[in-house]
């Protein structure tokens, strides 16, 4: 009986298999590496995102405050020419009715409240004025 051996040389089978792993951890690691890259983009686009949602939110108060600013020097302008016929012609009464102190009295009331509200009228004006600036 006669016994066979082979020998089979595995060097070169052995050398391409560590090629192969060393090519498939230098994959991982690259995919990897990519993958946190993505991460910290991701993570940079939300962060951003945020911070453009936030200045629209303040833009769009912004443009309310505006809005409203500019109505209320409107109204004001009209509330004050309204003001200006209330105190010019109560004025014009109280010079009218002398000796009758009830009445006058009466018409001095009429009077200072027209002017608190023309100061009052005055601040909206101002206020106005701020916000469309």
């Amino acid at each position: 009986m006669r016994t066979s051996i082979v020998i089979r040389d595995l060097t070169e089978r052995k050398r391409a298999e560590e090629a192969i792993k060393r090519s498939h951890n230098e994959l991982e690691q690259r995919v990897q590496e990519r993958t946190l890259q993505l991460s910290e983009a991701y993570e940079s686009l939300q962060h951003e995102m945020k911070e453009r949602k936030h200045a629209e939110e303040q833009l769009r108060q912004s443009q309310k405050m505006e809005a409203i600013g500019t109505l209320a020097g409107g109204i004001a302008h009209d509330f004050n020419n309204i003001l200006a016929a209330i105190i010019g012609f109560t004025e014009m009464v109280i010079d009218d009715v002398p000796n009758r102190p009830d009445v006058e009295r009466n018409l001095q009331n009429v009077l200072k409240s027209a002017v608190r509200a023309r100061d009052l009228v005055k601040q909206i004006l101002a206020f106005s004025r701020k916000t469309q600036l």
